[in-house]
């Protein structure tokens, strides 16, 4: 039985200490994506237990969790034997939804393996519906809001990162990142005629 009793109503809820199982390397020596889904997702069912709102209130209330959305960053690999902990920040909350930052920390070094933001629904199972969580919950929820800095970084890169390949497909230009390069004028001209202007006729 984990003790999380001191991350209570606390942000971020940082996980007891894990270990890279032999298992879940794969064959370029390092932890396999799909375990990293794993921990993730073992460390939500940690912080919803935290909460109260784990798998005896699911069983008891007939409410439970469902993933509407899960977006996945690797930033480093982690090898047989790496210890980690993952911390989860409420990034947001609304009155049947909650939105998280989840991050797989190193203990070697304690850089940022891979970032997780899932959005998360409470759903009446009895219905199959999203229901509203109760009061006390939601107060919990509000009380542990708080926004994780390396999320902001990765969105805010995503962000630009979207935007270029949303304008470089309006182009016919070949992929090509550098503004020195035969797509830049390609780019430019798509974003003018997007704007309402004539460009300057490259197609």
């Amino acid at each position: 039985m984990k003790n999380h009793s001191s991350n209570e109503n606390k942000s971020p809820f940082v996980t007891d200490i894990k270990c890279v199982l032999p298992e879940w390397i794969d064959y370029n020596g390092h932890m396999n994506v799909a375990y990293y889904t794993l921990v993730f997702d073992e460390a939500l069912d940690d912080f919803l237990d935290e909460i109260g709102i784990g798998e005896s209130y699911v069983k008891i209330n007939h409410n439970g969790p469902y993933a509407l959305q899960a977006n996945y960053h690797y930033l480093s690999e982690l090898l047989e034997g790496e210890n980690f902990r993952v911390k989860i920040f409420l990034v947001d909350v609304s009155d049947k939804c909650f939105h998280a930052a989840l991050e797989i920390v190193s203990e070697k070094d304690y850089k940022v393996a891979a970032v997780c933001e899932q959005i998360t629904m409470n759903v009446d199972l009895t219905k199959r519906k999203a229901n509203q969580y109760p009061n006390w919950v939601r107060a919990k929820f509000d009380k542990m809001r708080q926004p994780s800095p390396i999320f902001v970084k990765i969105r805010s890169f995503t962000r630009r990162s979207l935007t270029f390949f949303f304008l470089l497909s309006f182009s016919k230009a070949s992929y090509c990142p550098w503004p020195c390069t035969p797509a830049a004028p390609r780019i430019h001209d798509s974003t003018k005629r997007l704007r309402g202007g004539k460009g300057d006729g490259v197609t």
